[in-house]
């Protein structure tokens, strides 16, 4: 890959209020990324109970952008992700691209 890709992972938990037993009302674990691409940084999350999924914390970028390329190649080919999804500002939820074409799948 090329080197001017740069990665950060830092392990999070986010655990929520405890009930009365002891119990969170919600808990996730898994990781966090900072994916610098040709100077731009892209905030990554993935789940530890969604193991290949990569979530990118931004809208996807116009399938046009070079630096989308990279960073998907990235995700896949170093992070190893099988699947990645991005914002969708259409929709307003987050949606899995298509690795080849780069455009929203669904």
């Amino acid at each position: 890959m090329p080197s001017d890709v740069q990665v950060t992972k830092e392990r999070f938990e986010d655990v929520g209020d405890l009930d009365k037993n002891g119990t969170p009302d919600y808990c996730y674990h898994g990781y966090n990324y900072e994916v610098t691409v040709d100077g731009r940084t892209f905030h990554i999350r993935s789940y530890d109970e969604s193991p290949g999924e990569a979530i990118v914390g931004t809208a996807r970028p116009d399938v046009s952008v070079p630096r989308l390329r990279k960073l998907v190649d990235h995700l896949t080919q170093v992070l190893r992700f099988s699947t990645v999804k991005f914002y969708s500002r259409r929709h307003g939820y987050y949606r899995r691209i298509d690795l080849r074409t780069l455009e929203f799948m669904d």
